[in-house]
């Protein structure tokens, strides 16, 4: 839920006179919204002991005069009517005295509007000043706002899971479970050392309802911790914990003075330095960041099903954090520099035994269509990489009956990239049926390697040649005229097998005993450094 869904929902659930006080005052957010309703609460309950006097006298005159009414209704029992101003003179007048409290002056409880009252100048005084005077020790606690002013009626998010909210232990940002049953401030022993904590030796043991007494690991004094706006020092048991990282117990909860507000879907902190409203995670984002974990049965069932079943490494990567590169592999980097220039050369690619053919389909006609409408901007980067295309050699002007149009595709930093629209030339071409390796199976072969190396080819595509005599079947066509490709151009049915079959074909010695290809990427792998060095001179 957003912050103005927030407020909304809070200004609902006030009385009306309330939600008008809070629009004049014009409050932005829920926590000054919250401030300004606890100030309303205070004059409310000062300004209804002021005027204890004037109901006693009004219940008098309505005691004698319902006196007076009880006298006329004893005829009623001797089959006589009523006279006239009796029983239902007293009902209206019943009603006419509550009406007028219900729509009578908030402000002084009198019998005029609030737009008359003259009392009504101090109202905004009594808001928005502030009491810096001392406060009285036996005053209770100012929550009233939440029950006197009737915040939300039934628009909560009232949650049946548990309380999880985040907070920052020692400059890391972790997810906590609140428990007011828990005595205690709970860290897990995985967690302690991922949150960097000093422990000290304990000698206390603890215990759960349904386990063992078990021995704490270890306590970390004076831990500092931030939670919303407040911030304080709190003590910490090591223990181990399997489905929570860290839980707040009443140590915590009587520290920072919480009070725990769940159909609010948060917790108030009420220490008077650092008061703040704290929003617990919902049940969908109580999850977040964490991995589920499943049972070796659950994992059999779903491979058996054949749902989607991946294997990943959880690699926490910290902010500022950077690999460290032996020596060793710096000194080979530096060695083979030319062979990974920052641009590639402006001339075509050696012909190799491996070129990329275009085989259509018998008796096909050549596809042809017309160029598709561009905007002005688009028209100008067309013009753009066009001219880097023809002067890096990479495309030439065609005669040839073919013609796919051109779009663009935005990247994901707002640039544009030029694609070419093959589906109709792909329609009518022999597809060709190399295999594409499965990813899946090049994990297996990285197994008991400590030592990697990965390498992506620099417009991989493009250092491949089209084959002599089909450069005209990618020919494409703009408001600029029309262009083949001399290089694979990216959108044609069999550039990945013609890709993959180069690959295999250059690293045919080396596939499988140290290096694993993938299209572009290549990755090297070894057992030690020494060997990685080898197989790394191997590749260069």
């Amino acid at each position: 839920m957003s912050e103005e869904d927030k407020l909304f929902n809070f200004m609902s659930g006030l009385q009306g006179w309330a939600q008008t006080e809070l629009r004049r005052q014009g409050v932005r957010d829920l926590p000054a919204a919250m401030s300004a309703a606890d100030c309303l609460v205070d004059y409310k309950m000062g300004g209804a002991s002021s005027t204890t006097q004037r109901p006693k006298s009004e219940g008098g005159k309505k005691a004698k005069f319902e006196g007076k009414t009880s006298q006329k209704s004893g005829w009623k029992k001797q089959g006589k009517k009523p006279a006239v101003g009796g029983k239902p003179v007293e009902k209206t007048t019943k009603v006419v005295q509550q009406t007028t409290r219900m729509m009578g002056c908030f402000i002084c409880n009198g019998p005029h509007r609030a737009k008359d009252c003259p009392k009504r100048e101090k109202l905004s005084a009594l808001v928005t000043a502030e009491d810096k005077g001392d406060s009285d020790p036996e005053t209770p606690p100012r929550v009233n706002p939440l029950q006197l002013l009737n915040v939300i009626h039934g628009e909560t998010l009232v949650q049946k899971s548990l309380m999880h909210i985040h907070a920052i232990v020692n400059g890391v940002k972790v997810k906590a479970l609140v428990d007011s049953g828990a005595t205690h401030n709970f860290v897990a022993t995985k967690e302690a050392a991922r949150l960097g904590l000093r422990l000290e030796e304990d000698t206390s043991r603890i215990k759960a309802v349904n386990s063992k007494a078990q021995k704490i690991q270890g306590v970390a004094k004076n831990v500092p911790m931030k939670i919303g706006d407040w911030e304080g020092m709190c003590s910490l048991l090591c223990v181990p914990l399997d489905d929570f990282d860290l839980i707040l117990g009443v140590d915590f909860l009587l520290r920072a003075k919480v009070a725990l507000i769940p159909h609010l879907g948060g917790l108030m902190v009420l220490e008077e330095k650092q008061p703040c409203f704290v929003q617990a995670l919902r049940a969908k984002d109580g999850g977040k960041g964490q991995p589920e974990m499943l049972s070796a049965i659950q994992l059999k069932k779903g491979l058996k099903r054949g749902q989607e079943t991946y294997v990943a490494a959880l690699i926490e990567i910290k902010e500022g954090q950077t690999m460290e590169v032996p020596d060793s592999v710096v000194k080979i980097l530096k060695e083979f520099s030319d062979v990974m220039p920052a641009e590639l050369p402006k001339e075509l690619p050696p012909r190799r035994p491996i070129d990329h053919k275009i085989e259509l389909l018998p008796g096909t006609k050549a596809p042809a269509q017309a160029p598709y409408r561009m905007s002005p901007a688009e028209l100008l980067e067309l013009r753009k990489q066009l001219k880097e295309l023809l002067d890096a050699g990479l495309i030439q002007p065609s005669r040839a009956p073919y013609g796919a149009p051109v779009i663009f595709q935005k990247k994901h930093d707002g640039s544009l990239r030029m694609c070419v629209d093959y589906r109709a030339l792909n329609k009518v071409t022999i597809k060709n049926k190399y295999p594409i390796p499965l990813a899946a199976e090049l994990f297996d072969r990285l197994s008991k390697a400590s030592y990697f190396t990965k390498l992506d080819l620099r417009s991989g595509y493009w250092q491949v040649r089209v084959a002599a005599g089909d450069e005209g079947k990618t020919t494409c066509v703009t408001r600029y005229g029309s262009y083949e490709f001399l290089v694979m151009p990216f959108g044609l049915t069999n550039a990945p097998a013609t890709f993959c079959n180069l690959m295999n074909d250059v690293l045919f010695d080396y596939l499988d005993a140290f290096v694993v290809v993938y299209l572009d990427d290549i990755v090297v792998y070894s057992k030690t450094l020494t060997e990685h060095e080898k197989h790394l001179r191997l590749m260069f």
